[in-house]
């Protein structure tokens, strides 16, 4: 078993983490277009204005809104029309860098 909701059948928590890592990587592209040195912030520890963005773009909105609202609201785009229109590609970029980039990694230390 992979996951704990395999246990208790509950497989459609699969395109729920699948849609969250959409909605994170447009929004991480939202937030490297406003505030311009964000992964040094990251690097460092410094979530403060990754955690204003957040604040004022989605957690003080999202118990207004529905979904694609708090998408628009936040981004400026809809969903759709993101992955549609550019391929989505912050989402691609982030799962080259989280997932392949420690692969990389990992092979180069052998």
């Amino acid at each position: 078993m992979q996951d704990i909701h395999w246990t208790d059948g509950s497989f459609g928590y699969f395109p729920s983490y699948t849609l969250g890592a959409i909605y994170a990587a447009q929004w991480f592209h939202c937030i490297q277009q406003q505030i311009s040195d964000v992964e040094a912030q990251i690097e460092t520890g410094d979530l403060s204005q990754i955690s204003k963005w957040l604040n004022d773009n989605i957690w003080q909105k999202a118990s207004f809104l529905i979904t694609p609202e708090l998408v628009q609201a936040a981004s400026g785009e809809a969903l759709n029309q993101y992955m549609k229109e550019k391929g989505f590609p912050p989402a691609q970029q982030h799962i080259r860098k989280e997932t392949l980039a420690p692969l990389k990694h990992e092979s180069s230390l052998r």
